[in-house]
């Protein structure tokens, strides 16, 4: 004879909050990080920082490096990456794309010269960093 389980599953309620149907509904918290490129520039280069903002407002300031010439955020579509930017000058320098996979945020490099099509392929990563479990990682847009 075949025995039937029957798995029933409960969800408890975070934070305090109360079940549906008891008039008050649950508040979920989401968490999100917005990423943003900081630049200073440093006699004829730039010194570039990753900027990421919580839900809360708080910031912290992950600092990328010194690239040589002048830093403009780019459309990052070609690379699929949330944002990306462009240091040199006429089209040849550095481009940096951010990526998220899962939680982790990776910043990557890629050499760009002028007319050249870059590979997506050859960019070398740069730092990574750890977004808080279950946030949601976007760019402020261009």
């Amino acid at each position: 004879m075949k025995r039937m389980a029957l798995v029933v599953a409960i969800a408890a309620c975070h934070h305090g909050a109360t079940p549906a149907g008891s008039g008050s509904g649950v508040v979920l918290h989401v968490k999100k990080v917005q990423l943003a490129w900081g630049l200073q520039p440093n006699a004829g280069n730039t010194t570039v920082y990753l900027q990421t903002t919580d839900e809360t407002g708080a910031q912290v300031s992950h600092s990328i490096g010194d690239f040589p010439g002048a830093c403009n955020v780019i459309d990052p579509g070609p690379m699929k990456a949330l944002t990306s930017l462009m240091c040199g000058a006429g089209g040849a320098g550095t481009e940096l794309d951010v990526v998220a996979q899962g939680e982790t945020v990776i910043v990557l490099r890629l050499h760009v010269d002028a007319g050249v099509k870059p590979d997506p392929m050859s960019r070398e990563e740069l730092t990574r960093f750890d977004a808080p479990p279950g946030a949601a990682i976007e760019a402020k847009p261009l």
